[in-house]
């Protein structure tokens, strides 16, 4: 038999423990846990309990009553393999960032980052933005609803697929990169009614499956936010230290997109997916085999004025306001005269372009159909192992999470780390499951469930509740948790709770499957806990 040991070293974030080198043999399973109050029994069991480097005991360290006595134990079987599982501990027992379930045996491989609890695991828990994330892929709403996108999906977009690209000049092709639009409305609206000059239109066609990478979030706006994740993969660094180098300004749009096609295109990506007004592509180079032109047009609005300089910065007439000397703000001031061309007004034929731009935009209820995702491929800013996030993100909703301004230099490199794995990986297919409809089935048929629910608690005097002891009982405690009854035991189950363990599992529970199991890449694992 070969002898095998389980090394543990301290990560930046763990307790501070002497290096641990724990020899494993088989049918001998070792405890993980905290040392527990030494008795006086015998004098060797006694020793054995103490924190050693060659036990799996821990005394010392911040956080460490967050650590039970048994708090999860390691084994060797009989193929030599190594297995961890956690013993009902109170904070939970998490590899690699995913929190195992209790009593449920989980591979060891080396390089694995093994946690005994998070202090305030529950409250610094990330389940709920990444069940959003997972749900809002490529729609509209609710990724200007949360703007600041932390995630990032590897996806491919459909041969035949109609781009569209509207420009101020002929050149054709274009200067790598620049932007192509999934809707007509778009780029007529960004172009012909906004900028003076003539306009023309060019009508593109994918010819054979291209691959993109997606950044959620309304990262195609310009602020503080929006553009967190794709500065952290630009500079690779937090904010403190990304900008000294590699730094692009907030408006910088064209340079912010080759930096973003510099990454993607030594990794094999043809153009990056981003949202704002609509969706969009940033394509790397217009004379790819991918891309094929389909037409080309004048399409510039009768009465159009001639072109009076380059765009995009500045217009003459770019004046949103002036500052008065008592530092108010002021609209700008017309000068005198009638209403000018038209019934009731000055707008050009052809100047309703933010009308015809939304009419496109409202066409996208859904994902975007000619583009597929790889689900069990998404990196995430809001992985749990992510802890230089955890407080500025705590008692604030997702609108206020900012990413770059906070993330260490040592999370931005493990995220790029992930993701460079995500996307150079063979032999890993993932089970196949579609997780974002699963995340659309449970919001289709909770949302308003839950709703109701909220509005039956807001009224203190229904007959139909029995509220508990406190004034101040949670939802959950009303329904899943014991109350003072003659009635019960001690030893009861708390009612409803085999509903609730249903409830929570009826999506993903099949995935216990050991032939999908086998399947699962890192990131459905983590989805799924």
């Amino acid at each position: 038999m070969t002898a095998h040991t389980l090394t543990l070293t301290p990560t930046r974030y763990s307790l501070s423990f002497p290096p641990k080198s724990i020899k494993l043999e088989r049918d001998a399973p070792i405890i993980l846990g905290r040392q527990g109050k030494l008795g006086a029994g015998d004098p060797e069991k006694e020793k054995e309990k103490q924190e050693s480097p060659s036990n799996g005991y821990f005394t010392t360290g911040v956080g460490i009553n967050s650590v039970s006595r048994q708090h999860a134990t390691v084994w060797m079987d009989h193929k030599e393999q190594i297995f961890i599982q956690d013993l009902d501990s109170s904070n939970g027992t998490f590899i690699n960032g995913i929190r195992l379930r209790s009593h449920q045996p989980k591979r060891l491989n080396t390089g694995d980052i093994l946690r005994l609890a998070y202090a305030n695991s529950e409250d610094s828990s990330t389940a709920s933005y990444i069940f959003n994330d997972l749900y809002s892929l490529l729609i509209h709403w609710p990724n200007t609803f949360h703007p600041n996108g932390h995630s990032v999906v590897p996806g491919e977009l459909a041969p035949y697929t109609l781009l569209y690209h509207a420009r101020k000049d002929t050149q054709i092709p274009p200067p790598s990169p620049e932007w192509l639009a999934f809707d007509p409305e778009m780029s007529y609206a960004i172009m012909a009614s906004k900028i003076p000059g003539p306009t023309y239109f060019y009508t593109y066609r994918t010819v054979k499956p291209a691959k993109v990478l997606y950044f959620n979030g309304m990262s195609a706006a310009w602020g503080d936010g929006w553009l967190d994740t794709q500065y952290s993969v630009i500079t690779g660094k937090g904010k403190t230290n990304g900008t000294q180098e590699n730094e692009v300004s907030w408006w910088d749009d064209y340079g912010r997109a080759k930096a973003l096609c510099q990454w993607g295109r030594s990794r094999g990506f043809a153009g990056i997916v981003r949202m704002n007004a609509g969706f969009e592509i940033i394509w790397c180079d217009f004379e790819s085999p991918e891309l094929k032109l389909v037409s080309s047009l004048n399409i510039t609005p009768p009465g159009t004025p001639e072109a009076r300089r380059s765009f995009p910065f500045p217009l003459d007439d770019f004046v949103i306001q002036d500052v008065g000397q008592d530092g108010s703000l002021t609209a700008p001031q017309r000068p005198p005269g009638g209403p000018g061309r038209g019934p009731g007004g000055g707008r050009r034929p052809g100047g309703g372009g933010a009308v015809v731009g939304a009419r496109g935009v409202s066409k996208q209820h859904r994902s975007l159909p000619h583009l597929t995702l790889s689900y069990s491929e998404m990196v995430s800013f809001y992985h749990s192992r992510y802890q230089s996030l955890i407080p500025s993100r705590s008692g604030k909703p997702m609108q206020q999470h900012f990413l770059w301004e906070h993330v260490s230099d040592e999370d931005v490199r493990s995220f790029l780390d992930e993701l460079d794995l995500v996307v150079s990986r063979t032999g890993l297919p993932g089970t196949g499951y579609n997780w974002q409809a699963a995340a659309l089935d449970i919001v289709s048929f909770w949302a308003d469930r839950i709703a109701q629910i909220e509005t039956l608690l807001d009224v203190v005097n229904n007959p139909f509740i029995a509220y508990g002891e406190e004034f101040d009982a949670s939802g959950h405690d009303i329904f899943f948790k014991l109350r003072s009854s003659p009635s019960i035991i001690s030893n009861a189950a708390a009612p409803n709770t085999t509903a609730l363990e249903r409830c929570v599992y009826s999506a993903t529970d099949f995935l216990e499957d050991a032939d999908l199991k086998a399947l699962m890449t890192p990131q459905e694992s983590y989805f799924e806990n």
